[in-house]
């Protein structure tokens, strides 16, 4: 095929070109400045607006398809000019600043989905504003460069000077012949000459194109960060983020198939055991229904299990969807918070037990683009600890100490000072009238029928940051022990559980050396047993205490 050289055509038209190329300047300089005054309004209405449809009214296909033509145009006659070898600057800032102001189309859309749903922090959007004021300003400089240019206006002399330039040129008007057909070894030739002519010119231009490169490069990082670290943001062990008022963090997360006393809660059923911090930061009281905490599994959506969340005191405080307290006041003047960790239940089956989990919140509902509703959620990512097969981690004697930090109670130590089996118990506690006038009083309890008495002086020194001792009522036997014992005539090893037996709530059972005393009961096999054990089962650790 024959084609005439394009130079030709591009100089007999050097000023209706840069005339018509002036009508996108113009129109993307409006545009842009709308979006700029958009941006400002909405900080200036203390981040809120009424409109509704943003990225349609002010980021329009013609926006874009403008952009497309102003790259492909720019980028064209930067071609022309340097194919004979003549200065292009001025079209190669323009293809630079268009390709900038197109990629910039990303992140002014993507702010404008985060207003629509509510979700945009106040620092964004100021940049988003000050970032839309940076980009409408170019296309005046660009309009002003490209009128002098067109119509060869000399600053120095302030007048309209001929342009030898652009006079017309037999070469100019030359025909070409394409081929269209094979010809391997000349398609090699040209390949090869292409390559060289290529390396020449990036070597004379090579700062040209490192600023090109590194431009590139801080564009692709920064749309990176903003896909990954903002709009599509994973939040992993002890980040924090904000839903609406609520602040969310995740402080652990378990797979077991026992309750804290290593029971087993069902059979043939796992459950994943999520340890949330809820703040609420806020003076209304807030709630959160359970089907915000969904997890999916293999596609299909997992709900909290709110009645199994008694079985984990040891991890969290109880969430039965009840409202989260909005922050108080202090006789002092500070604000109090709800600050809370909860535990949140999941019944799984055997093959939806996995190594990661998703937990998808809803943030929100939203109009798109498209003005179709759409949903938006805050995803954590969960990996759990895995925390089904039992564990025996120590066996000791009456007066050591145990360290129970690999267990879910973090910090705490315990020890068991001394222990009895009676038939009854006396203490003395102190009793008041209404007048305060108190005086001691003594008082015997023994065991309900079928039981004896198990006296037991221990030193436990709870970790305070524990759940267990946030929450819990610090039923520590109750909670993790029980009586192992041999019985001869029976020929048989029994192991019971300790029932806690109440004592009036004035009894100082906590004396000068720190030792308390508990009394609790069990089966009365245990006063004529022998190898006598107090078995504590913490979750899935298990120690032994030899009490013989």
């Amino acid at each position: 095929m024959i084609f005439k050289k394009p130079y030709g055509f591009y100089k007999r038209n050097y000023k209706l070109i840069h005339l018509l190329l002036l009508i996108p300047m113009l129109y993307l300089f409006l545009a842009f400045g709308d979006i700029n005054k958009f941006f400002s309004l909405f900080i200036k209405q203390n981040f809120k607006t009424t409109e509704y449809q943003l990225i349609a009214t002010y980021i329009p296909n013609l926006m874009t398809y403008t952009l497309y033509f102003m790259i492909f145009a720019e980028g064209f006659i930067y071609w022309l000019e340097k194919s004979k070898k003549k200065p292009g600057w001025l079209y190669l800032v323009s293809l630079i600043y268009y390709i900038l102001a197109l990629i910039s189309l990303i992140f002014f859309s993507g702010a404008m989905d985060s207003i629509e749903a509510e979700t945009i922090k106040e620092t964004m959007a100021i940049f988003i504003r000050d970032f839309a004021g940076v980009i409408k300003f170019p296309p005046i400089i660009l309009m002003g460069w490209t009128i002098i240019k067109g119509f060869n206006f000399n600053i120095k002399t302030l007048s309209f000077e001929r342009n030898y330039d652009i006079i017309v040129t037999d070469e100019d008007d030359e025909l070409v012949e394409v081929k269209l057909g094979s010809d391997t070894f000349e398609s090699k030739k040209k390949i090869v000459h292409f390559i060289r002519e290529a390396q020449y010119y990036i070597l004379e231009n090579l700062f040209v194109f490192k600023a090109l490169g590194i431009l590139v490069l801080v564009i692709i990082c920064f749309n990176t960060y903003m896909f990954f670290g903002v709009y599509n943001r994973q939040y992993s062990l002890n980040q924090a983020f904000n839903l609406n008022s609520i602040t969310i963090t995740l402080k652990d997360s378990y797979i077991t198939n026992v309750d804290q006393a290593g029971n087993k809660i069902e059979n043939d059923k796992y459950y994943l055991a999520v340890k949330l911090g809820l703040k609420n930061t806020q003076a209304d009281d807030v709630k959160i229904d359970r089907s915000a905490f969904r997890i999916y599994i293999n596609g299909e959506a997992v709900y909290p299990n709110y009645g199994r969340s008694s079985r984990f005191i040891d991890i969290g405080k109880e969430y039965l969807g009840k409202e989260l307290l909005g922050f108080r006041r202090n006789d002092d003047g500070s604000l109090r918070y709800t600050d809370d960790d909860y535990v949140l239940v999941y019944e799984l089956d055997k093959n939806q037990v996995k190594a990661q989990y998703e937990m998808k919140i809803l943030s929100n509902y939203s109009k798109n683009s498209n003005n179709k509703m759409v949903a938006t959620y805050k995803t954590i990512k969960i990996k759990p600890k895995n925390i089904v097969s039992k564990e025996k981690i120590d066996t000791v004697k009456i007066g050591d100490e145990i360290n129970l930090s690999s267990t879910t109670l973090g910090k705490t130590k315990y020890k068991l000072v001394d222990y009895q089996i009676a038939n009854s118990f006396t203490y003395t506690y102190e009793n008041c009238d209404n007048k305060k006038n108190c005086t001691n009083i003594q008082r015997t309890v023994g065991p309900s029928n079928g039981n004896v008495l198990v006296i037991i002086k221990d030193i436990i020194t709870y970790d305070e940051m524990s759940s267990y001792f946030k929450y819990s009522k610090l039923d520590f036997y109750g909670d993790f022990a029980t009586f192992k014992y041999y019985h001869e005539f029976t020929s048989k090893t029994y192991e019971v559980p300790l029932k806690k037996v109440s004592l009036s709530a004035t009894y100082k059972d906590t004396d000068e050396n720190g030792i308390t005393t508990r009394v609790y009961e069990v089966n009365n096999q245990a006063y004529i047993s022998k190898d006598r054990m107090l078995k504590l089962t913490i979750r899935n650790k298990e120690i032994d205490i030899k009490l013989d």
